[in-house]
Order: structure tokens, then C-alpha cells, then sequence
């Protein structure tokens, strides 16, 4: 690993060397690079909070030090640290400030900054401000948007650090009134209805009992027009307009992090003087547990809203779902979960592999994966033969023939992701996980030895021979032959014994006469074919099936006080029968799956004004002269240039002045075409105007070589892809395209066995900064990157005067090049380096490095872009001048992960290659994940060397669905269509609830919000789109003379009426929402007129 990190870094410093000479050709505004390598997170925590307070640069190595010795102490990046760093730098023990109050505010900015990990904006942009009441001497907090960079977790952790300062120093503690307690839930009330919908609404109970228990001032500065709808004029509250950033901790931050801060509470909060102002966090809790379990029955969360389109896969109450499965395969965990390839084909293609599902638990969502091992689907066919699916291929043959889906497959979900989540174990259904386990106890059986050995290594290949030899002596009957005998009462299990022994067995299949009692092999999920004249029903692995009912004793069943089916067989057959089933899971689509270039508003490839002149399409290339706001810097022998180098003799220039300018763009452009010497384009997409401080624009050749290979730029000045993340440790050569010579070229000598690399099928270990991209699509990530290289090689040589870099002409040229991985709303992306292409619409890396991006794989997506583009082409004065404009910018960059310093979340995936049986006997017990100890990657933070494992294979990653139908299917209704009729076929969903859930989640609030924005819409010119309140006098756009049109049509409204009528008749769905329906179309009728109608002559 120390190789690969030397390897990695070497080739970090070239990147960073060729551009630095770039940049010395004075043709940018700084002549270094702007994205400094991040050594480690306490340089990356004084980089941010030095740029507001510039103080911090000098005293960097009393700060570090003093967090090296806290970090021996507490360990590295604990809650501790940032407490007591925080507390001294309010303290002022390293520097004076000029007042306590900047002291307080910069030494909570450090401690949000540390407990970050360096990598968001949220301790400058998120917390704006410190104020002590200068009458009763308490402690404000001014909160901002951005905060919600810093996560739900860690916005209520500087609560803590906030009343570790304020005890401290003395301070009192906030006691609001009872009109402040009243005026915080009205505005966080506003905030939900006019401003976002968010996860949680806590009660008016749950913000009076928060309000009065926090011991400092959760305040902000007001970000939104409107003003609260009462308690306005209050004394100690300096504004009557919402604010968001105040809102944002009530909503993302308290109510749902109070059981994680009272976890933390009880570990330090002693130690920190932190128990007495926030033991109440335990009478919170349970408040909002009651609040819990006084909500209706069968509420589940994910089931709140069912978007149309978005079909629901199974519900926790019907039979038939996701059978849970305890494991991890080499894709997923750490926040993904795996499905059989064959079950994505069979849901009619809406889960494709990377798109997201909203689940019943243990989390919220999670990003599908694919693990050909568990179990597949079994369907119903029209022919009414019952089927088990075990292939893609299978699955493509039968899907437009399946009547009813009985049991749509396994959901594999790690320990890891039950662990993180703290939510109880649930009892594991009996699997070859388990059976391998039973089996390592017999070790004298009259069996081949051999072929014991083979078993241990693989239980999923096994004969029915196999499994009955062992059977009989006192090895549980292998799951492989057990069904779902846990959906039957105890009068179908004697119905179903009666009807299985009357069968005949030919050729090891059972031959049973067709009758009504069919359904109770159905019900049972057990596969059966129906003969020529569907007289007779064959059943596969017939003898395990008559042998397990043979000689049951069924006038005893209805005697036995057992309720568990499975134990009443296991009782009155031969054999050992365990539980098939324990859970089910309920599951519905949430986001597809995504991989698409970034794309600003008007799809911009140069940022450089084109005003109003630009017209709708915003084209340079249309423009001839134009007066604008800019920079103009001076050269003392040629007069002003716009860019910071002189255009005539190419000196940089420094120090502009903004000011209204009238700028020939049309020689510009054509300067730049002499420079670059090649073809000119119509269209070169600009932006309306320069929002950055200083007015800086990028200089045009850049935007000409983007147009040339149909590139687009984002705010800050680079090229990004934007992929789901997907997790992946292990990979064959054959899954990524790359040939066995590269790899070894890149460092894999070895697989996870120990042999060298020969063969394409090995399985190797995935390095923790390599990454794979999609080919998936015409615009996919390879041809786009491959595109993007073109690019820098080509503004290498002819802007910058320097050699090319890339020199790729097909995709896999790009392997081996490094790029950056960044997460939404941080500042700090991480360097990866390809190693192959994947047919998915995501990226898959290592958990590490998704890790020390700040993100998890359960639906969340990155940015991607080029090191090299990165570096040639940021800049900090290309950011627009407003809150939250940072966020998403490299302002530094992390070259090499540092296990301790990555997001802990990732600690808790496990890494086991099998899960010990006490895994399973806490299972049954339903305790809690940590009370039973598996290694896990929080167990090996300081060993470089450890070896990951994974308890569940699967054949290829690629095998399974590649974009979901939700994408391929335009139509709205035509999806909810499709929805409705997948819904239909599933046993484990309820079509009536579904469609019902349809209108009242989003039908009706879709056509309710469209109409409320009719009323309230703005005009539109058809020729500049500058958008007008209220139409001019004139009737015509005053900018450029071009009609105006409204924004919104009747049709966007309407568009749902009628399909939701005809669901709401065919499925009788309840009085409310259908009355509800009725009333919108006579508004709509009354508002636009009644829709004359065709009549038919009997009609008179």
C-alpha cells in the first residue's frame, strides 16, 4: 500500500508541476495554482478558517501542535478535541481578537471546521456571526443555509461547542419568553409551508420543549422575503422576516440528531461540564417516541408519499417482498444493498442498478446493487405454472408472461449498515450462510470428504441428493429445499401435507393430480409445471418435498400450541426444518439511477458576459459590441485590458478597477481565433453577466476549444460529471474492461488469494483512491472525459504554450490519468485515479474514498472532473459574490486519505469474510449491533495493510438493469400506468393503497401548487426571457420589443385531472380525495371554461 501511495503521490506532483508552469504564462489571474494540496485535515481546518480571520496563518503551528497533543490524548478527529481547541481559541490562549465575540464566533468556526473534517464551507458561510446580549449576558448564534453542508450531526454539535464557550466565559443562559418560544415554532411552521418541505415537522409540544431547554440563542439572519405570519415586532428578535438558518437546526438538526447528541452526552458530557444544560435530551427523546407510537398504525415513513412514476416494490405487512438477508458482497454495504439481477428485470426495470430505493429500514434509502447469489424471484405465469428465476436471461424470457410475482428475492443488507443506523437486529432466515455454519459441526458423517470441503467453501451448489444424504443424518435440510411454509395457517399446512403425499415420484419429480389444493403450493412459493393436458402438476426437487411432509401426523398439527409453521414441521418430520422467512422489507423506487455532464442555466461554455445581446441562446458569437460591469485592468504601455494579462504584449497585470465598459467582443473573438488558429463556431454559449466580486471573466479562447468539443463549464471555471456513487472493494479484470497487463502496470500483482495476476477472472482488491466510470449512453463519463482531454491537451499547447498532457484518442487511454472526486456543497475533493469503465450509470470507488468526500452510497451522487482541468482552470475570482457560492469550489485538495481522517461513518462497514454464529444467535436475541462484536473497518484504522473480505460473491457487477424504464418512458401517465399495473402483479403490494397514494402524494398537491402559481406567475419575453411580475403597459418586453407569453399554461395544470379521475373511479378509492377531485375540475371549468364535448347521435 505504501507503494501505490508513493506511486500516487509522484504522479499528484507532475500534474501539479505542469500546471504551475502553465500558469506561469501570466494568463490567468494568479500565476500559481489556486488549489493547494491539503496535507492533512488541521492544515485543510486552518486553510478555511484563515480567510476570514488571517491571523490563523501565523499561528499554524502552535494550533496543529496543540491538536496533535489533544489528538494523543482523546484520539484524532474526537468530539473532544474540537471541544477543548474551540474553548482555547475562544480563550484567546493563541492570539488576541478584537473583541469576545469575534474570539467566541472564530473559535466555534474552528470547531465545526474540525469536526468536518476540513472539507465543507459550513463553519464560514454557515455560521455568520456571534452576539453576547448586552442586557442579560447570553450567548446568539446566527445561523445561514449553508450550515446544511455541514450535516444533521454536526449542526447540533456546535450547540455543544457554543456551551462549552459560553461556561467558560461566563455567559448566562438563554431563558426565551413565552412569546419567543411561540414566535420560533410559528416561523419554523413558515418556513415548512412557504419556503421547503422537509423530512420532519416537529410538533408545536416538540419546539416549545427544544426552545426552552437549548442553553444559547438559535438565531439567524432573515433569508427569505416573506415575513412570519405572527408574533413580528418582538424584542430580542432582530428581524420579522424568516430565517432560514435558525429553521434549518429545528428541522434537520435537533429533532433528528437528539438520540446521536444524547449518545454523545453520555460518553463526555461529565468530563465537559455538558450534562447539567443538556440532560433533557432524554425527555426529548421520549417525547418524540411517544409521539411515535401515537401516529397511526402501519405509517411507515418511506410509504408517506408514493411518488407517480416511482413504483412501491413491496410493503412491510404483505408477503411476498424483500426477504432480508444478512451479508456483504464485494458492491455493496455502507449504505448499499443487494438485489438478484433477475429481480430488477422482473419489476419491469424501474430499479436499475445504482438508482435509489426508499426503504422500510434499517435506514431511510439505499442504492441498488446486484448479488446473483441470494435469491431470485419466483413468478407466476399466465400458463399458471410457477417458476423460480435464477438468470437475467431466464428473467427477459418470462417477464412479459408473469401473472403474479410471488416473492420478488432477497434484499442483502450488511451488519455495517444495521450497525450505523442503530437499529435492532431482526432474526436472519435460515441461508447457505448459516447451513455452512451447521454443517462445520458434523464431523464424522458418511460422506465424501471432498466434497464436505467443497460444501464448507461453497454451500450454494448443492444436489438434492446431496442435501437429503445429509438430512438424514441430522444435518438441517439445506434451504435450497425449503419453502415459504410461514404463509400457511395450520388447516392449509394439513391441506397442503394431504395434497404433497398424494403425489407419485418419476425420476426424482413429483407428480401430484391437479386440483383446487394447487394454491396452496402457490401460497407455499413453491415452483411447480403443469403437464400437456394441465391434469397433472410437476414438482422439481420432488423427493426433499415428499420426504419433508412423509408421514406427517396431521390430525396432531391443530393440537400443538406452536404458532411458528416451520418448527410444527420440524416437529413432525424427519427432518430438520428452519425458518425460510423472517422479514420482510418494504421498499418503493426513490431517485434513477444518474450519470450526466453538470450543466449550469443556459448551459454556458465560457464565462464571459454576453448581456442581453446574446439573445436566448446567450451566443457570444452573436454579439458585436456590449457595455457591462467589468473588470478593467491597466498595462502602462498598451491601456486597459479586461483580463489580467495584457493582450498586446501578454504581461500579467494585477489590481483591477470595476467599472461600466463597452467591450468589442466581436474583435475579441476574433483575436482569439487568430491566436488559436482553427475553425470558427455560430455558437459559443456565454453567461448574462460576471457575478463574481472583482468581475473577472475567463478569458474566451477557453470558451472557443469547449465549443469545439461540445464541453460546458461550471461556475468555478472546470468541467464536471456527475455520477452515483456506488461502493465497491473488490472487482475482475473482465467487470471494468481493463487487460491484466494494465493492471499489473498499476500496481495489482496479486489477488485477494495470494496468486499473481494472471486471468481476467481473478478477484483483486480495489485500491482506495481507484475509481471506475460509466460508458453507459452516447454522453457517458468515458466519452466525455475523453472529449475533456482533447480539450486541456489542446489549451496546453495553444493557450498556455506547453506540450500536451493526455494525448488520448480512445477511452481506455484515460486509465491511469487522475481526477478528482468531490461531494455537493464541499471544498475539498479527493484525488482518484481510473482504472477502468463500468456499463452502470454510476461511479464506483472504495467506500474510503466516498468516505473522505463526506458521502455514503444510499442514493447520494459526485461531481468528477479532471486533476489537470482543476488546476488550469479554477479560480476563486470566477465564484459569484453571494453565500454558499464556495461551496462545491476546490479551494484545496486531498491527496492522499488518511484512514482517520474520513468521515466515521464508514467505520462501521464490516469487512468480515463470514459472520460468526454469535452474529446470528444475537439475531434471535433482536439485540442491539453493537452488543456482538465484527470486525469492521473502525477495528484496523492504523493498519495500511489490512485485508478487506466480503461474505456474499456475485458473478459480474454489470449483470442486472442499466437505466430504469422510469427514464425510458416519457409520458407521466404513462409511467404511473406501468406503476399501477407492476403494483397489480406484485403480491407484496396493495394496488388500491398505491393508487390512492398516487393522487392524495402527488396528483392532487401537484395540480393544487400549479394552480396557486397561476395566479401568482410572471411573464415571459419569448426572444431575451427576462421575466417580467406584471406585464408592461406597452404589452411588449421593454428590453428588446418581443412578445411576452405567461409561464404557466392551462395544460400544466390540468394535466393529471383526468387520469387521476379514471384511477380514482377504477380502484374506489375513499370519498375524500375523489370529492376533493370533483372540486378541482369545477375550478379549473369555472376558471378556463367546460371542455365542449363530442356527443353521439343516441345521445339525442
Amino acid at each position: 500500500m505504501e507503494k501505490y501511495f508513493e506511486n500516487l503521490k509522484r504522479e499528484i506532483d507532475k500534474v501539479y508541476d505542469i500546471s504551475n508552469k502553465a500558469k506561469k504564462s501570466g494568463k490567468d489571474v494568479e500565476l500559481f495554482v489556486e488549489s493547494p494540496q491539503a496535507s492533512d485535515k488541521n492544515n485543510r481546518c486552518i486553510d478555511i478558517i484563515s480567510t476570514i480571520y488571517p491571523k490563523f496563518n501565523e499561528f499554524r503551528n502552535q494550533i496543529i501542535d496543540r491538536i496533535l497533543k489533544l489528538e494523543e490524548v482523546y484520539g484524532v478527529g474526537a468530539d473532544e478535541v474540537a471541544l477543548e481547541i474551540s474553548k482555547e481559541i475562544a480563550e484567546e490562549k493563541f492570539f488576541r481578537f478584537s473583541n469576545k465575540e469575534e474570539a467566541i464566533c472564530a473559535g466555534l468556526r474552528f470547531g465545526c471546521a474540525y469536526n468536518t473534517k476540513g472539507v465543507v464551507g459550513a463553519p464560514i458561510e454557515g455560521i455568520t456571526n456571534v452576539r453576547i446580549d448586552q442586557k442579560d449576558n447570553f450567548l446568539y448564534i446566527y445561523y445561514a443555509g449553508p450550515i446544511r453542508t455541514a450535516g444533521g450531526t454536526a449542526q447540533v454539535f456546535t450547540l455543544f461547542i457554543a456551551d462549552y464557550i459560553r461556561k467558560a466565559l461566563g455567559l448566562n443562559r438563554y431563558i426565551p419568553t413565552k412569546e419567543e418560544r411561540e414566535r420560533y415554532y410559528t416561523e419554523i411552521t413558515d418556513y415548512i409551508t412557504y419556503v421547503t418541505r422537509k423530512q420532519y415537522k416537529p410538533s408545536e409540544e416538540e419546539v416549545d420543549f427544544l426552545v426552552k431547554n437549548v442553553p444559547v440563542c438559535i438565531t439567524g439572519e432573515p433569508t427569505e422575503k416573506r415575513e412570519v405570519s405572527k408574533h413580528k415586532e418582538l424584542e430580542r428578535v432582530e428581524t420579522t422576516r424568516i430565517r432560514g438558518g435558525m429553521c434549518l437546526i429545528y428541522l434537520d438538526g435537533l429533532p433528528l440528531k437528539a438520540e446521536k447528541l444524547f449518545k454523545k452526552l453520555k460518553k463526555y458530557g461529565e468530563k465537559f461540564g455538558l450534562t447539567d444544560s443538556w440532560s433533557w435530551l432524554e425527555d426529548f427523546i421520549k417525547l418524540k417516541k411517544k409521539k411515535k407510537e401515537n401516529k397511526e398504525k402501519g405509517g411507515y415513513k418511506f410509504l408517506e408519499e408514493v411518488p407517480a412514476g416511482r413504483p412501491v416494490y413491496s410493503m412491510p405487512n404483505l408477503t411476498g417482498g424483500f426477504r432480508l438477508r444478512y451479508g456483504r458482497s464485494r458492491n455493496t454495504g455502507y449504505g448499499c444493498f443487494g438485489f438478484h439481477p433477475a429481480t430488477l428485470h422482473i419489476l419491469d426495470s424501474f430499479p436499475a442498478i445504482a438508482s435509489q430505493m426508499k426503504i422500510e429500514l434499517p435506514g431511510k434509502s439505499c442504492t441498488v446493487g446486484v448479488c446473483d447469489t441470494i435469491e431470485g424471484p419466483v413468478v407466476k405465469l399466465k400458463s399458471g405454472e410457477v417458476i423460480k428465476i435464477t438468470s437475467v436471461k431466464e428473467a427477459e424470457e418470462c417477464k412479459n408472461n408473469i401473472e403474479k410475482i410471488l416473492f420478488v428475492g432477497d434484499v442483502l443488507v450488511s451488519y455495517g449498515d444495521f450497525l450505523e443506523n442503530g437499529v435492532k437486529l431482526i432474526p436472519s432466515p435460515y441461508t447457505e450462510e448459516l447451513w455452512r455454519i451447521d454443517l462445520k459441526k458434523f464431523s464424522n458423517l458418511n460422506f465424501n470428504k471432498r466434497r464436505f470441503e467443497e460444501l464448507l467453501k461453497n454451500p450454494y451448489n448443492i444436489s438434492e441428493e446431496e442435501a437429503l444424504n445429509l438430512a438424514e443424518q441430522g444435518v438441517p435440510l439445506h434451504p435450497k429445499f425449503i419453502y415459504f411454509y410461514n404463509h400457511l395457517s395450520k388447516e392449509e399446512l394439513i391441506n397442503l401435507t394431504e395434497f404433497i403425499n398424494s403425489g407419485d415420484l418419476k425420476d426424482g419429480k413429483l407428480i401430484i393430480k391437479n386440483d383446487e389444493r394447487i394454491k396452496l403450493l402457490e401460497k407455499a412459493v413453491i415452483p411447480y409445471l403443469l403437464s400437456s393436458d394441465r391434469q397433472y402438476i410437476i414438482v422439481e426437487n420432488g423427493r426433499s418435498l415428499l420426504k419433508t411432509f412423509e408421514n406427517i401426523q396431521t390430525e396432531k398439527i391443530l393440537d400443538e400450541n406452536e404458532e411458528n409453521i416451520y418448527k410444527l414441521i420440524s416437529k413432525f418430520s424427519k427432518y430438520i426444518i428452519k425458518d425460510k422467512v423472517t422479514k420482510y422489507i418494504g421498499a418503493r423506487m426513490g431517485r434513477p439511477e444518474k450519470a450526466q455532464m453538470r450543466k449550469m442555466k443556459g448551459s454556458p461554455q465560457v464565462l464571459f458576459p454576453v448581456g442581453q445581446k446574446g439573445g436566448r441562446m446567450r451566443n457570444l458569437a452573436e454579439v458585436d459590441y456590449l457595455i457591462t460591469e467589468i473588470s478593467v485592468f491597466s498595462c502602462p504601455e498598451h491601456g486597459d485590458s479586461i483580463y489580467p494579462f495584457c493582450i498586446r504584449c501578454g504581461k500579467h497585470l494585477r489590481n483591477p478597477k470595476i467599472m461600466k465598459k463597452q467591450i468589442n467582443v466581436k474583435g475579441l473573438l476574433n483575436e482569439c481565433y487568430n491566436k488559436l488558429k482553427g475553425e470558427k463556431f455560430s455558437i459559443i454559449k456565454g453567461v448574462r453577466g460576471v457575478s463574481s466580486k472583482h468581475k473577472i471573466p475567463e478569458p474566451i479562447e477557453k470558451g472557443i476549444l469547449r465549443a469545439k468539443y461540445g464541453l460546458y463549464v461550471f461556475r468555478d471555471g472546470t468541467i464536471r460529471y456527475d455520477m452515483v456513487n456506488a461502493p465497491l472493494t473488490h472487482f475482475k479484470p473482465k467487470e471494468i474492461g481493463t487487460s491484466v497487463e494494465k493492471l499489473r502496470e498499476l500496481g495489482y500483482e496479486k489477488d485477494i488469494y495470494g496468486n499473481p495476476l494472471e486471468r481476467d477472472d481473478q478477484i483483486l482488491e480495489l485500491f482506495p483512491q481507484d475509481f471506475i466510470i460509466s460508458t453507459y449512453g452516447e454522453e457517458s463519463a468515458a466519452d466525455y472525459f475523453l472529449r475533456v482531454s482533447k480539450f486541456i491537451d489542446e489549451e496546453l499547447e495553444k493557450f498556455y504554450g506547453v506540450g500536451k498532457f493526455y494525448n488520448a484518442k480512445r477511452k481506455e487511454d484515460l486509465i491511469g490519468h487522475l481526477f478528482l472526486d468531490i461531494a455537493p456543497h464541499t471544498i475539498s475533493p479527493v484525488v482518484c485515479r481510473l482504472i477502468g469503465f463500468t456499463d452502470n450509470r454510476c461511479h464506483y470507488a472504495h467506500p474510503y474514498l466516498f468516505a473522505a468526500t463526506r458521502r455514503d452510497c444510499d442514493g447520494e451522487e459526485n461531481g468528477v472532473l479532471f486533476l489537470m482541468d482543476t488546476l488550469l482552470n479554477f479560480s476563486r475570482e470566477y465564484l459569484p459574490e453571494k453565500r454558499g457560492s464556495i461551496s462545491d469550489a476546490p479551494l484545496s485538495i486531498t491527496t492522499l486519505i488518511n484512514l482517520e481522517e474520513v468521515d466515521d461513518e464508514v467505520y462501521d462497514m464490516d469487512i468480515v469474510f463470514e459472520y460468526p454464529e454469535e452474529f446470528y444467535l444475537k439475531c434471535e436475541e433482536r439485540a442491539y449491533p453493537w452488543e456482538i462484536k465484527v470486525r469492521k473497518v473502525g477495528d484496523i484504522l492504523k493498519d495500511n495493510n489490512h485485508c478487506i473480505g466480503f461474505t456474499i460473491d456475485t458473478l459480474n457487477i454489470n449483470h442486472g438493469v442499466h437505466i430504469t424504464k422510469y427514464k425510458e418512458v416519457g409520458d407521466m401517465v404513462d409511467k404511473v400506468m406501468r406503476q399501477i399495473e407492476l403494483a397489480k402483479r406484485l403480491n407484496a403490494v396493495d394496488e388500491k393503497f398505491v393508487a390512492q397514494k398516487i393522487i392524495s402524494s402527488h396528483f392532487l398537491k401537484d395540480v393544487k401548487g400549479n394552480l396557486r402559481t397561476f395566479f401568482k406567475q410572471t411573464f415571459r419575453c419569448i426572444s431575451c426571457n427576462t421575466i417580467y411580475r406584471r406585464p408592461p403597459l406597452r404589452g411588449i418586453c421593454l428590453k428588446c420589443k418581443g412578445n411576452l407569453v405567461l409561464t404557466v399554461s392551462e395544460g400544466t395544470i390540468s394535466k393529471y385531472i383526468e387520469a387521476s379521475r379514471k384511477i380514482a373511479e377504477y380502484y374506489h378509492i375513499s370519498d375524500y380525495y375523489r370529492q376533493q377531485l370533483e372540486l378541482l375540475q369545477t375550478q379549473l371549468e369555472n376558471l378556463f371554461g367546460k371542455k365542449a364535448r363530442q356527443k353521439s347521435l343516441s345521445a339525442f
